[in-house]
């Protein structure tokens, strides 16, 4: 397979055919840069479709990947008030996991990756964090949330939801020393320290790979993980 990837959203009627009136012939696609990948999408209150993951953006002196937010009208368009392509910088980012606050404020989550110059003995070479960032409703970063990275190193997070009192819990995976892991946050982006003493959870398994998360309507949590046995 040659040429770039692309974001692509399409849209399917209730009896399962392609919604041709939706964007072109029921696709809309998105070209960020060199390497585009989606992995997350989510309705609006007003039926704008946000869709959520990373690019890979070409700055001369280096590539990185980045988070990368789009967000179409309800009849598959884009919606050209409103931008975001993650920051340049060398760390490497991706989204995978959004979701909409009821003020319209979007959430991601994911993991920002460090490469590491001077390895020790059986460490990876590069060093991923659990992160979350909150865009304005028109895209650009909002600066009264602190972008959450995780405390330990080898994480990601792979879903991530609201509570009705607005906190975020972020759901993942330790790769390293294998264990699932839930976060909470406060409104703000900082870690709630009224969730388990420090704002985090982990449970060891041999073998963790995929997680998702719920809420039950009492504020349980619901997590889901792919366990190799």
């Amino acid at each position: 397979m040659t040429g770039n990837v692309d974001f692509a959203v399409l849209r399917y009627k209730t009896n399962g055919d392609l919604d041709s009136t939706f964007g072109i012939n029921g696709i809309i696609t998105t070209d960020f840069g060199d390497h585009d990948e989606i992995y997350s999408i989510a309705i609006q209150n007003d039926g704008d479709i946000v869709a959520a993951d990373y690019a890979t953006i070409d700055y001369g002196s280096h590539k990185s990947a980045v988070i990368a937010v789009a967000r179409y009208t309800p009849t598959g368009r884009p919606n050209f008030t409103f931008t975001n392509i993650g920051n340049p910088a060398n760390n490497s980012e991706v989204g995978l996991s959004t979701t909409i606050q009821n003020d319209g404020k979007i959430v991601v989550a994911g993991y920002i990756t460090v490469l590491i110059t001077n390895p020790f003995p059986g460490e990876p070479t590069y060093n991923s964090k659990m992160t979350c960032i909150r865009l304005n409703t028109d895209g650009s970063p909002d600066n009264t949330f602190s972008n959450f990275t995780s405390p330990l190193s080898y994480e990601y997070a792979s879903s991530v939801v609201i509570q009705n009192d607005d906190k975020i819990v972020l759901a993942g995976t330790n790769f390293f020393n294998p264990a699932f892991v839930i976060a909470r946050l406060n409104t703000g982006g900082s870690a709630d320290n009224s969730f388990n003493g420090n704002g985090r959870v982990s449970t060891a398994f041999d073998s963790v790979t995929k997680t998702s998360i719920a809420l039950q309507a009492d504020g349980k949590i619901i997590l889901v993980v792919e366990l190799w046995i």
